[in-house]
């Protein structure tokens, strides 16, 4: 999804043809310059768009580009509204409060992941078991 005021068609162009997101570094190309994403590279020989061998060949338009736009947070569907370059993306995602949580009840085998806010409704309807501690802050370990 491109950004307010940027061009869609340009986030298109960027995006992996496998998996659609946009691409960030590195970005490898085949020999005829179609671009995949790092993820997906591991993954295949040969250029998804023209078949070609894939070498290992990095793309660093495609890269410096990438670099420039201003992207949604992977937490948008949990209601994040940030937009961000990829040089800012890692400190926002891993403190985002939008990020999904783990349940705190690993050891119960609980492999519910949800919203921070429906954390204390889950314990409540999930692990009846466990008594309920009401106060500012509670730390699992």
């Amino acid at each position: 999804m491109a950004a307010p005021g940027q061009d869609p068609a340009l986030t298109t162009l960027l995006s992996c043809p496998i998996c659609y997101t946009v691409v960030h570094p590195p970005v490898y190309q085949c020999t005829n310059g179609h671009i995949v994403c790092s993820s997906c590279r591991q993954r295949i020989t040969t250029c998804p768009t023209c078949r070609e061998t894939l070498g290992h060949i990095r793309s660093l338009v495609a890269e410096q580009i990438a670099s420039t736009l201003q992207l949604p947070c992977t937490n948008e569907s949990y209601g994040c509204t940030a937009l961000l370059k990829e040089a800012d993306r890692a400190t926002h995602e891993n403190t985002c409060p939008f990020r999904p949580v783990d349940c705190p009840f690993t050891l119960h085998n609980c492999n519910w992941k949800g919203e921070l806010t429906n954390v204390l409704s889950h314990i409540q309807q999930e692990h009846k078991q466990v008594p309920l501690l009401r106060q500012a802050s509670l730390i699992f370990m």
